[in-house]
């Protein structure tokens, strides 16, 4: 709260994110919510059924409270979104003919996508436990379907990604909200510039668009540069401090530093050409830097 209100003071823009719906309409909450020119509220969902959520997320309010916090914060004229971060595969029809209308009725406006990701450590949250509670075998299914290391994460390919939401995306345009794209590799794809859609939101203009997603999606013509990354604002103090060791660069300490690192990177974890329908052919620009190139997928 504390927080909070410090930011309202100074009107800085904000997006609040949590499960947490009961704190959020207590009294006092909601009334400094009522209070922000630009503020966004976030709620995740996985599913509706109720006995399946609570495995799932056993400490969060029910699906059903939450729904019913986004529509009072909805009716306050608060922006709200929903996350389906992770979206697990089985509940995918669930999401198309239950969770997405329901979302429409609660006048939510804009809803952003996450497939689930399984951490390398088998054991790390509970994931068999939760595998077995829902009846699926998520270990099998992601090594079937190609699942590749990132970080210490395993992720489902690009492609498969978005051959799967296109029935999600189809159901969240017909109720009349829009799609945020939350996959890496699938973010330019988006039907807005930021994943979560506050870049629409007045006070939000400042959001930080120096990154490859964006870089990708607004470029015009068919060739993207480094410079279309470039010339959006960074921080150029040091961020060394903040980076793991085995990943500080010699030849520089700002984000644009590693920024042009990993434009430089292609075939790497997120580097551009890990994003759906770009790809590297071994052209570089005057500067010495990988020209990518945006073709169909």
């Amino acid at each position: 709260m504390q927080l909070l209100q410090t930011f309202c003071e100074h009107q800085y823009p904000i997006v609040v994110s949590t499960k947490n719906t009961c704190a959020l309409l207590r009294d006092d909450v909601l009334n400094l919510l009522k209070r922000y020119k630009s503020i966004a509220v976030q709620v995740s969902f996985t599913t509706l059924e109720p006995n399946a959520s609570q495995t799932i997320e056993p400490s969060a309010p029910s699906p059903k409270k939450r729904l019913e916090a986004m529509k009072t914060l909805a009716d306050e004229g608060i922006y709200t979104i929903a996350r389906l971060q992770p979206l697990i595969y089985p509940f995918l029809d669930h999401i198309v003919e239950e969770l997405i209308p329901e979302l429409a009725l609660v006048k939510c406006q804009h809803v952003v996508v996450e497939f689930l990701k399984i951490p390398v450590e088998s054991q790390l949250g509970g994931f068999r436990d939760l595998f077995k509670a829902i009846g699926w075998d998520g270990y099998s299914f992601y090594r079937e379907h190609k699942a590749f290391l990132a970080g210490r994460e395993w992720v489902l390919p690009a492609r498969f990604k978005w051959d799967c939401l296109q029935p999600v995306i189809d159901a969240i345009h017909r109720v009349g909200m829009t799609y945020g794209a939350g996959d890496y590799g699938l973010n330019h794809l988006g039907d807005t510039d930021c994943c979560c859609g506050i870049d629409r939101l007045p006070g939000f203009e400042g959001w930080f668009n120096a990154n490859f997603a964006n870089a990708l999606r607004t470029s015009r013509g068919e060739y993207v540069t480094f410079e279309a990354v470039a010339e959006k604002w960074s921080p150029r103090k040091s961020i060394k401090m903040l980076v793991n060791s085995n990943c500080r660069l010699d030849t520089g300490d700002s984000v644009r530093c590693y920024l042009r690192a990993k434009w430089n990177s292609p075939g790497t974890t997120n580097a551009p050409d890990s994003f759906l329908g770009v790809a590297w052919t071994g052209d570089y620009d005057a500067r010495g830097d990988c020209v990518y190139r945006k073709g169909g997928f």
